[in-house]
């Protein structure tokens, strides 16, 4: 078992680590000295993945890490069967509950388990990482016996007790890790619904054919569309945040036409004359208090002059 000192370096190395790698490594890295063989296997998904350092088996240098090797659930890959006791695992991952076995290959539950049989360790155990209620891995950890062990040399207490805390210490910090990953997920996805949202707003806010703009309720321009702007020959920058009264297209109003019900001949800077027609109305929240004015100005030029013209026609005729 490490001393208390190492115990709490290892744990607060396990709190620290900001990937969910890094936390596994960690872990690894902090039981490694309490068995032979070491394994993680990550459950937060229908495909299992198996991180070990594994020494006496072969199938990594000490202290190095397999990572990202998917066992899919109705079809195991056979070197990955060979790696791991996967039927007490999933066992294991049902009961979420720990479980160590000695001499397991002598037991007659898992006489049929080839891994057992062929490595025949003296002892195993796996420990779920549960947090939340949720089963974040397997932690499995196994003894072999050594030439100078005794014949039931198996997992000491104190050992146990280490290698439970750690693994809480493990749970503890994968579930957070996964829960700043959902949210920054759940952030990003409603980034771009909003900017999606904002993308079809300005394509039709852009492509209708009058004068449209979006207000605060003192009377400031928030944002107007592109014919707005062609129209009086203006950039965003120079009407965003004026009174709306204030800018080109109201500047020289008398006070009654500038209000949101109304219809008036305006004087454009190029000289021409324009007939507009005014509309407005408020934008409430929730809660019904006014949040926003939309306005929108349509240029009835033509149709003024058409009627203007049909009059004048009628009077030719009477």
């Amino acid at each position: 078992m490490p001393d208390l000192a190492s115990l709490t370096r290892a744990a607060q190395a396990i709190a620290e680590a900001s990937q969910r790698q890094d936390i596994v490594t960690q872990l690894l890295r902090a039981v490694s000295s309490e068995a032979d063989s070491v394994a993680f296997v990550a459950c937060e998904a229908e495909d299992w993945a198996i991180e070990t350092s594994v020494r006496s088996l072969g199938l990594t240098a000490p202290g190095k890490y397999l990572a990202d090797l998917n066992i899919q659930a109705d079809s195991m890959d056979l070197q990955v069967e060979r790696a791991l006791p996967l039927s007490w695992l999933r066992q294991v991952a049902q009961t979420q509950a720990e479980q160590v076995i000695h001499h397991p290959a002598e037991q007659p539950d898992w006489a049929n388990e080839a891994y057992f049989q062929q490595h025949r360790p003296v002892a195993a155990l796996c420990l779920p990482l549960l947090a939340k209620g949720r089963l974040l891995g397997l932690l499995y950890l196994e003894r072999q016996l050594q030439l100078d062990a005794q014949p039931d040399s198996s997992f000491a207490p104190d050992s146990l007790q280490a290698v439970r805390f750690l693994a809480q210490q493990a749970a503890i910090a994968l579930a957070q890790r996964l829960d700043e990953q959902q949210h920054e997920q759940e952030r990003q996805a409603l980034e771009r619904q909003v900017a999606e949202a904002e993308a079809r707003f300005r394509s039709i806010f852009d492509s209708t054919e009058q004068f449209v703009g979006l207000f605060t309720p003192e009377g400031r321009v928030i944002c107007v569309n592109q014919m707005s702007l062609d129209f009086a020959g203006l950039t965003p920058e120079s009407v965003v945040g004026c009174l709306v009264w204030q800018t080109p297209w109201f500047a020289e109003l008398p006070a009654e036409q500038a209000r949101l019900q109304a219809e008036y001949w305006v004087v454009w800077p190029d000289g021409s004359l324009h007939w507009l027609s005014s509309s407005g109305r408020g934008l409430y929240d929730e809660a019904g208090n006014l949040v926003q004015m939309l306005g929108a100005i349509m240029d009835m030029t033509e149709r003024q002059q058409t009627e203007l013209a049909l009059r004048e026609s009628e009077l030719r005729y009477w």
